[in-house]
Order: structure tokens, then sequence, then C-alpha cells
């Protein structure tokens, strides 16, 4: 660039043609230091401040597809990634229209370049967020229930003058339910006044390890980092000079549940399943802590081999630096399938609700009758095992489900089979704190992951798979009928959701659902009273099963053919099938199809 490059403009800004030859001046210092045979002399350092209009620097985040050019501004690799979870949200776009009405500051952006690599552009060390929303996010449709959350918050902070405030309000009421741009919310000679405004760059030449301690630094001090993000960053830092592993792998992982995952495993991670709750409370303190639950889980998956004893492989869910640091640059390492088999899996977990309500409600009412007769009673290890108040709990129940489907030789991603022994964890749980004496042992315990491990989850591993291994156990005999009223189902093209007409009385019929994925909503029917076996017993409707009662089934066809005799009357008193609507036709349909699985078929 030629030497007569206008440095300022009138009004003490610097051009950005100057900017453009400062940072290339820069670049080449790096670049020559580089390329040189010996490097432990000539070292390059500057540090150089510049004010710029703040619509003249290019700003881009990290992973940015597009190109990038050498005096680009891009959000470090090494700084966490922008989260668009709403209340974060809400609070940045509050934070930018202060910033552009001047009544926050935004301070200044300091950006590094690499003494001992070199990447694209200027990596920004701080402001990723704000700047995003800023520079990025200035033309991106936000919902209209973003903008009324942002109205809201900005009326009860009062920084805005009331006429600045009705401006933005009465802007974001013409909104349709699709929402709108910052841009559209900011009134045109504003917005231009802001864009014309000067911002603080400095640009510095130095190590890679100076750069990560700044970011760690300026971050701590304002909203401090967990464990689990340091370590990150110490391992973001090894796959820099790792060729074997793309720079930008902790954003594919973190996209897995995130940009590349189904709403449910999205919803999921958010904290918004049952199953996960617990995580929801670490949104507004915590940039993508969506993932931390996950990386929990495969450090855990991880280092199991090397650890012998069980309590330990359930203890490393309350997080450890050491277990990080072994675990983490392993995670990395996995494919994309492996750690999407987990997601599902955990997910399959998620979705067996009726018995994780049951569990819930279960311990909450526990806890309700022995502070009842007991205010002063402890009780922490009890309600510690609810997944919706700590995220461990929710853990240590998958492990403890993956534990038992090992020991069974059963695979992970078969959703049926996790969903069943799933449910037959929360069963044996609630079971357990049943029982007084197993109760009072968790109970008296000090109150650790470890201990919980010991006097719950690890004897319910045992006691599910003795009974899974007893060929004649209830659980055993029912997942076979299961398995046997599916196969015949199927044959005859009947539908997941399989709805019937259960007969509570000889003239009295009433609709329920068989959910055939997820295995509810049969019960296990006896034929001959007292004895248990696949061969005397079948799968029975609720109301019907209760009708027989403890009453023998000597022919199960003549059974079958009552069951059948009764419903037609049934029909008939309706008016006749002619008459169903198409919902009662389907089920009339179905209830058919399951006399004749009572047959034999």
């Amino acid at each position: 660039m030629s030497s007569k490059i206008k440095m300022m403009d009138d009004k003490g800004n610097h051009t950005i043609d100057y900017f453009k030859k400062e940072v290339n001046r820069m670049v080449g210092k790096v670049d020559r230091y580089l390329k040189s045979k010996n490097k432990k002399y000539n070292k390059p350092r500057d540090r150089v401040p510049f004010r710029l209009k703040m619509k003249d620097f290019v700003f881009k985040e990290r992973g940015f597809g597009g190109d990038v050019l050498f005096w680009h501004v891009v959000n470090s690799i090494f700084n966490r990634p922008f989260n668009e979870v709403h209340t974060i949200i809400v609070d940045k776009l509050v934070y930018a229209i202060h910033i552009i009405y001047g009544y926050a500051s935004y301070g200044y952006l300091p950006v590094s370049i690499i003494q001992n690599k070199r990447y694209k552009g200027l990596l920004a060390k701080d402001r990723g967020h704000i700047t995003t929303i800023l520079k990025i996010f200035l033309s991106k449709t936000f919902g209209i229930k973003v903008w009324n959350a942002v109205i809201q918050k900005l009326h009860i902070e009062k920084r805005l003058h009331p006429s600045e405030l009705k401006q933005i309000t009465d802007r974001v009421g013409t909104m349709t339910k699709k929402g709108g741009t910052l841009e559209e919310v900011i009134p045109i000679d504003i917005f231009d006044e802001f864009m014309e405004g000067p911002v603080s760059i400095e640009i510095a030449i130095e190590t890679l390890d100076n750069h990560l301690t700044e970011i760690e630094k300026i971050n701590n001090n304002q909203n401090e980092w967990t464990l689990h993000q340091l370590v990150l960053l110490g391992v973001q830092k090894s796959i820099q000079f790792d060729s074997t592993i793309d720079d930008n792998r902790l954003d594919t992982i973190y996209g897995l549940i995130t940009t590349e995952a189904s709403d449910y495993v999205k919803e999921m991670f958010r904290g918004e399943k049952t199953f996960w709750s617990s995580t929801k409370s670490w949104a507004n303190k915590r940039v993508n802590f969506e993932e931390e639950s996950l990386y929990l889980w495969l450090t855990s998956i991880l280092l199991r081999s090397g650890e012998p004893k069980k309590t330990v492989h359930y203890h490393m869910f309350n997080g450890n630096i050491k277990h990080f640091q072994k675990a983490y640059p392993d995670i990395v390492r996995m494919s994309d399938d492996d750690i999407q088999k987990e997601i599902n899996f955990l997910g399959a977990i998620s979705k067996s609700e009726t018995l994780l309500e049951n569990f819930l409600n279960k311990v909450d009412d526990l806890c309700d009758e022995y502070q009842e007769a007991n205010p002063d009673i402890r009780l922490t290890n009890i309600k510690d095992l609810r997944a919706t108040k700590k995220i461990g709990a929710a853990l240590s129940t998958a492990l403890c489900i993956r534990n038992i489907m090992e020991k069974l030789n059963l695979r992970i991603d078969n959703v049926g089979d996790v969903q069943e022994i799933a449910n037959e964890v929360y069963k044996a749980g609630m079971e357990r704190l049943d029982n007084v004496n197993h109760f009072e042992l968790i109970r008296e315990a000090s109150a650790t992951l470890s201990n919980r491990a010991k006097y719950f989850y690890i004897p319910i591993e045992e006691q599910v798979i003795e009974d899974r291994e007893n060929e004649d156990s209830e659980d055993v005999v029912k997942k076979k009928h299961w398995i046997d009223f599916n196969t015949k189902m199927d044959s005859n093209g009947a539908p997941t959701i399989f709805d019937i007409f259960d007969r509570k009385k000889s003239n009295v019929f009433e609709p329920h659902i068989f959910d055939r994925t997820q295995r509810l909503g049969g019960q296990l029917g006896h034929k001959k009273t007292n004895i248990l076996s696949f061969d005397e017993s079948y799968l029975a409707a609720p109301q019907d099963n209760i009708l027989n009662g403890s009453n023998d089934i000597d022919d199960m066809v003549e059974y079958a053919d009552k069951y059948e005799k009764d419903f037609l009357k049934y029909i008939a008193s309706l008016g006749g099938r002619d008459l169903l609507n198409q919902e009662q036709y389907n089920r009339y349909r179905n209830t058919l199809l399951y006399i004749d699985y009572m047959r034999g078929m």
C-alpha cells in the first residue's frame, strides 16, 4: 500500500486503509519470524491501539466458513461460542440497545496476532458475544417473545429516556409473531450515529500461551469459568498443534446437541425435559451450559475401565479436574457416531417419563412423610436422588441402566430395551425406598454421590440383573409377552399406539391404549392363579384383568370368545359398527385383533 495513505479522518478516527496497512505490517513481522531459522532472538512483539468507526471493521464468529482476510477480526476459537438460549439473547439485546443509545460502554476490543501459529484474521480475546450482536446479528430475526422480553427488561432497568423507550416499544408493537431485527427496532438516525461512532481496538503480537492467559484472566474477572470450560481451553490449545484433529472439533461436538440435533435432544440438553431438567439452572450462569452434562457422562464412560471401584464411576459425575484432564483429550478423538450413540441412549432414557414421574413423586411423598413425623430428620441423600434437582441423579440413573444392559448383553441403541430397563430401574428404586432397612441405610450415610451409588444405584443394578436372569421372573415373562404381542400385531399391520375397547363389565367397555414402542399399557394376566410362567399368562388389558380377578382361565379360546360376544353386544348398543366414527371404528378393529391375540392367533 502507498505510504501516502491518510492516517486519520476528520473526526479523529483511523481510516480503514491505514488500519489494513498497519495490520499487514504486523502480520508480515510474524510471517517472517515463522519462516526464519533462528527463532530464539527475533521473536516479534508489538501492541498497537486503533480507533475505528464501528461500521468499518469486519467481525466474524468462530468457525465462520466463508473467506477471512488478514485484517478481519475473528472471535477466537478459544472463546466460548455464542449461546442463543432465550434469557441470554434477551440480556445481550438489552445491553446492545443501551450501548447504541450511549447509556452503556462497548469498551475496547482486544485482539491478537499469534507469534507461533498463523490464523486467518485477528483473534478477538473478549467482547465476542456483544460484538456478534452489534456486527453479525443486526439483521438476524428474533421472535416476538424475545422482543417482548427485551421491552420488559428495558422498562425494569429504566436507563433509556421515556421517549426513547416509547419509540422502541412502538416499533416492537408493530411486529408480527415472526418478530424482527435489531436494525428494525432502532430508529435509523440513532443507528447510523452509532455505526459512525468510534470503537477502540488493540492489536497485540503475542504467543498462543499469552493469548490463552489473557482470555482466562478477562473472563474469570467478569464471569468465572467452570472447571469444564478451563479444561476445554487447554484441550483447544493442544488441538491447534495436532494436525489429526480439526481446529473446530469442540464446536462440532457442541453441534451434536444443538444445531445438528433433533428438537427433542436440543430441548433435553437445555433442561426442558424432566430427566435433564436440573441443568436448566445453568443457563444464565454458563455459556454452552448444554455440553457440560454430556462431557460428564462421556468422562465416566471412558474412564470406567481403568477404575475398579464402581462407586468412583458414579463419583465422577461430581466433576473432578483430574478426571476431566484425563478424559477430555480422548473425548475429542471419539467419532461423531460414537458420541451420537451415547446421546441417543440418554435421549431414550429421558423418554421413559411415566415411571420417572412416579419415582419422583415417591421420593417427594416419602420426604414429606418423614419430615412431618420428624422436622429435624436429615434426608439429603434421599432428596438428591431426584433428577430434577441434581444432574448427578440423572447421570447415575443412566449409568445404572447402562451397566445393567452391558451385563445382560443388551444393545444400548435398542430404544425398546433401553426404556424397558429404565422402567425396571425406577420400579426397583421405588421398591428399595419402600424397604425401611434400605431406606435408612442410604438416609443415614453421609450425603455423597459415592454413598448413593453404594446404597442405592449399585444394589439396584444387582437386583434388576438377578431378576432378569431368573427366567420366571415377572419382568422377563412380561417382556416375552410384549415381544410375542408386537410380533403378532406387526404381522397384521397394527399401529404402534394400539387403541382398544377394554372390558370393564360385560356391558361396559372403555378406551385403552397399548403403547407398543414403550411397552406400556399391558398387564400380566394369569391363566392359573399363583403360577408365573409364559405359558400360563398373557398380555392383558387392565380393566378386563381386574374383571377376571383371581379366576382361573381354563380355556383361553373360550375366554376370548366370551370377550368378543360381550364386545359385539356393546357395539350393537351404540347402533352397530356402521354408526361408529372413525376413531371408534379404528378402536373396534384393533379390539378384534386383540381378541384374536388372546385366542393365540
